[in-house]
């Protein structure tokens, strides 16, 4: 199933109710939006206080009150509901950053604004889905990836730890994100706690890009969460990347085995490290 960047069958103000109930749920779900929104968009304080404030007045007009449980089962609201609400405020000034995300998300209806056609994301998740951003701009890909990552992970934690077996456990999801490079350097915070935590849930995920220096970041090292690679040739490859990813020591016998057989790797074939296991060559199905 590929879903095109409009009215995605999902909604990113849904309260996902976790197994231990979590206080304030919808002011929690309402600051999430926000933080996204705010990150890409590069939104101030203001900005940020504004749009909190639309989200939670959508919230009581939908008698979602955050201080009780009970109206959490209400029908939530949609995007155009908090859009139409921040229209109405005069005091909004209509022409900084804010306005800009806000017309961007409206013009290009890139969430379905109707809470009932709408779905869970888990529930979404059934067989390969992908979702194509080829031809949006770089704010709006960002955007739908840091939603639904945030999404993902809540309802990662609502659904509870796989099943185990002996040392096996239950894979339940798999996250592929493409050009993953686009993403890392936002620092999702979302993107790093599925990748931490995914593991107790049975959720895998796969980051694939075309140089190994996309992983270090300006705030974080994506490496250190990574335990399994499989690296094709690399056009760039320098070696300081095959020891910080295999783990070998500098300037050894072993570190430029590995440099080389990457560097004379055909199509098709790979070099592989998982866990602790030694490195081998694999070719590709």
């Amino acid at each position: 199933k590929v879903l095109k960047l409009n009215n995605l069958p999902f909604n990113p103000l849904a309260l996902v109710r976790p197994r231990v109930p979590k206080p304030l749920l919808p002011v929690h779900t309402a600051n999430a939006f926000k933080d996204t929104l705010s990150r890409v968009f590069r939104l101030g304080p203001k900005q940020q206080t504004t749009l909190f404030s639309c989200i939670m007045d959508a919230y009581a007009d939908a008698g979602i009150k955050k201080n009780e449980p009970t109206t959490w089962v209400n029908t939530p609201p949609t995007f155009d509901v908090v859009n139409a609400i921040y229209e109405q405020k005069e005091e909004s000034a209509k022409n900084d950053s804010l306005a800009v995300a806000m017309q961007k998300l409206q013009m290009f209806e890139l969430f379905e604004s109707n809470p009932y056609s709408t779905q869970s994301l888990f529930d979404l998740l059934k067989g390969v889905v992908v979702i194509d951003l080829s031809g949006y701009d770089a704010d709006i890909q960002s955007l739908v990836v840091a939603i639904t990552l945030d999404q993902f992970y809540a309802q990662m934690h609502a659904s509870g730890s796989s099943a185990t077996k002996g040392q096996l456990r239950q894979l339940t999801k798999l996250i592929l994100v493409d050009e993953a490079d686009n993403f890392m350097r936002e620092d999702f915070p979302a993107l790093k706690k599925i990748m931490k935590e995914g593991r107790e849930f049975g959720v895998g995920t796969i980051l694939s890009t075309q140089f190994l220096d996309h992983f270090t970041t300006g705030d974080d090292n994506y490496s250190r969460y990574i335990l399994s690679w499989v690296v094709h040739n690399v056009a760039d490859l320098k070696k300081s990347d095959v020891e910080y990813i295999f783990k070998v020591k500098a300037g050894s016998p072993e570190a430029a085995a590995i440099y080389d057989a990457i560097k004379a790797s055909d199509r098709f074939q790979s070099t592989v490290k998982i866990g602790n296991e030694p490195v081998c060559r694999i070719r590709d199905k």
